[in-house]
């Protein structure tokens, strides 16, 4: 299974203990709020924790093995082409996963190639196996948020066109010197137009015909640049308002190190020595 890289042992128990945590507390959310009424068993793909998807968010997956070849052709033919995702930490899982749909796929020389987008967010209320079928089975009910926050959405919006901006500016400096630029500078993420902002982020949230709301799925989509550590943050909050604040947090750090690598670019420019 794909984990989470080799940790400390004492970094290991501190993300159990937290995790262990976060198991309690979904529980509790089951019976105090933050789910709605749709439950399903799936079968279940496993990841580690730096490698969450998010609603709206896809993936190309290449299957293989056995199992998650029935898994797949379970998928297809009795669930609607759904999977639950659950999120890995040594012994450990995340109380809460992600439902995903496969949206395309094909068979290959070895196996099946299929790309999966995530639908929505759910709570893991248990996790086990069936005798005649050789993978995870989970059994998961939907989360939904708390509340929203349009004034958070609004500042996104412009820290995205900011970002946009800045990628033009960088690529229009013409410099002839070969420079140690990290490719992941240009950081306008793939499914949003150039010079994205709050309407790039809503008819890209039109155009997935997502159940989720149109708000709460612009709020993930806000993410789909960002790292592993604040996906994983925002899979877990319970509101809007959270994720906004990450993707605002990323985008800032986004914008100002794609101005400091124009202005490094554009010293290079003028730069006459060998």
């Amino acid at each position: 299974w794909p984990l989470v890289p080799s940790w400390s042992s004492q970094s290991v128990a501190m993300v159990r203990s937290v995790i262990a945590w976060l198991w309690v507390v979904g529980r509790a959310r089951a019976l105090t709020g933050g789910l709605v009424r749709t439950r399903a068993e799936l079968g279940c793909l496993p990841f580690g924790t730096d490698e969450v998807l998010l609603p709206g968010h896809s993936r190309y997956l290449h299957l293989y093995e056995g199992r998650f070849l029935s898994l797949f052709e379970h998928a297809t033919k009795s669930c609607e082409d759904c999977v639950a995702l659950a999120y890995f930490a040594g012994d450990a899982v995340l109380s809460v996963g992600m439902v995903a749909r496969i949206e395309s796929w094909r068979r290959l020389e070895v196996g099946v190639g299929a790309t999966i987008r995530g639908e929505h967010r759910c709570a893991l209320e248990s996790l086990g196996t069936s005798l005649d079928l050789p993978f995870i089975l989970a059994n998961t009910t939907r989360l939904v948020d708390d509340d929203d926050d349009h004034v958070a959405a609004a500042r996104v919006g412009d820290l995205f066109a900011d970002v946009a901006r800045l990628s033009r500016k960088y690529d229009d400096i013409d410099v002839s010197k070969d420079l140690a630029v990290d490719p992941r500078a240009v950081l306008v993420p793939d499914d949003l137009p150039a010079g994205a902002d709050a309407r790039a982020l809503k008819e890209r949230a039109a155009a997935l015909r997502s159940e989720l709301s149109p708000a709460e799925l612009e709020s993930f989509l806000a993410l789909q640049a960002a790292p592993p550590d604040l996906k994983l943050q925002a899979l877990l909050a319970r509101d809007q308002r959270a994720r906004w604040l990450l993707a605002e947090t990323d985008l800032k750090r986004q914008r100002d190190e794609l101005a400091a690598k124009a202005a490094i670019k554009s010293l290079a420019v003028r730069w006459d020595g060998p």
